[in-house]
């Protein structure tokens, strides 16, 4: 129920992000402080460290709604997400938006941003 992605390499330091699921069945996990996970790769030491990223981060302090059984991907240091549910029953709050997690800089500097869709008219077509 929840997402996992690898984002960084080459130049950027290793990461690995969780975003959403469920500690009680089919129940968006609702804590800001409990919905974004990460893990960073230290190469000096060999270890990954994990922090709570929470979910209203960055400067913008926007945030995506709660969510289970999303769609998630990684492309150049960044984490889209898609859809997923809000409800308990699986037809219950079904969510039909996008975000994206910036990750592509340094740990502690990730930033959400909802993507807008572009709409076309094709009335004039015809």
């Amino acid at each position: 129920s929840h997402g996992v992605s690898f984002v960084g390499g080459g130049t950027s330091s290793p990461r690995l992000l969780v975003i959403g699921g469920e500690h009680i069945a089919r129940t968006p996990i609702s804590d800001e402080k409990q919905a974004v996970w990460a893990a960073d790769y230290h190469a000096d030491g060999e270890v990954w460290n994990w922090r709570s990223i929470g979910a209203k981060i960055g400067n913008k302090g926007i945030t995506p709604p709660p969510r289970i059984a999303h769609a998630q991907a990684a492309i150049d240091g960044k984490v889209y997400i898609f859809g997923g549910r809000m409800g308990i029953m699986m037809d219950e709050k079904a969510l039909n938006d996008m975000w994206v997690l910036d990750s592509s800089g340094e740990p502690g500097t990730e930033e959400w941003s909802e993507v807008e869709y572009a709409t076309t008219d094709d009335s004039s077509s015809s």
